[in-house]
């Protein structure tokens, strides 16, 4: 039977939010506040009881219930403009998602909001404002903006893992790209030519996505990626394979296709490299 919809006072509101706060459920509840005093009930996985406030009549405003704790702040879908966390400046969220929304400069109005994980995918970025945010993170993906250039302090990021910035604008890395424990980078379809040589830093990256940008050679950095497994280069212009590829044993799977390789250096590629997956 599906939970019916509940109107209640503002008193009733903050005796759920006491029960939320208090109690242990087995199926912890998202409550949304819709307009007027309507509060619809989400059953979510279980997790812990998790708080959301999104004020839908004003969308460009965001005032979230103080708590010690958030799991997750859902975000999403909010037609939001501008974000401002000073309510939460000294809590901890583990996952915020403000993707699909119309933000357009990010960064710089996070007070002392900490998470380890921050989606802002499918807005209109195309600044990052420096904020000590950035530095906590270990999940970044901030794929389908506008975004054609990256900050440098991004270096900074020592705890970044994952990194997703596809379906930008980027024309160019920062010279000094080289965040120290990132495994996973996807750059698919942006506007990039080439990669910065301090890459090869990138010690601990496993997967590298390069698909459906402009390269026309294989980025020299890559050779000294003695970590990378996965690697696609699909859907560039690259016409020839440089003599240290042969060399990298370590890979498990590379996508050449979409190229203007011939034929037979990719057979040669596989007969080189056999524990490795090759398409082209």
């Amino acid at each position: 039977m599906n939970m019916p919809y509940y109107r209640l006072t503002a008193l009733s509101l903050l005796l759920i939010t006491g029960i939320c706060a208090c109690a242990q459920t087995p199926e912890p509840l998202v409550f949304r506040l819709m307009p007027s005093d309507t509060i619809t009930e989400d059953v979510v996985e279980p997790i812990s009881p998790l708080l959301l406030v999104a004020n839908a009549n004003v969308p460009q405003t965001i005032q979230p219930i103080r708590r010690p704790l958030y799991d997750t702040l859902d975000l999403s879908y909010k037609e939001l403009r501008t974000i401002e966390f000073k309510y939460c400046a000294h809590n901890w969220v583990a996952k915020i998602d403000l993707s699909h929304n119309r933000i357009r400069k990010f960064g710089q109005r996070f007070g002392k909001v900490s998470t380890d994980s921050l989606i802002v995918s499918y807005n209109r970025i195309s600044t990052f404002k420096k904020s000590g945010l950035f530095n906590r993170l270990v999940y970044l993906d901030a794929s389908n903006n506008r975004i054609e250039d990256l900050p440098t302090y991004w270096n900074d990021m020592s705890r970044l893992t994952y990194l997703d910035l596809s379906y930008n604008q980027i024309k160019r890395l920062p010279i000094h790209f080289k965040v120290g424990k990132l495994q996973v980078l996807n750059l698919e379809s942006n506007d990039l030519t080439d990669l910065p040589h301090d890459m090869r830093y990138c010690a601990y990256l496993e997967v590298l996505s390069l698909r459906s940008n402009k390269l026309r050679t294989v980025p020299r950095c890559i050779g000294k990626m003695e970590g990378l497994k996965v690697l696609d280069l699909s859907d560039n212009s690259i016409s020839r394979l440089p003599s240290w590829i042969y060399r990298m044993q370590n890979l498990t799977e590379i996508d050449l296709s979409g190229n203007l390789l011939e034929p037979e250096e990719i057979e040669r590629l596989r007969s080189r490299l056999p524990g490795c997956r090759v398409i082209g």
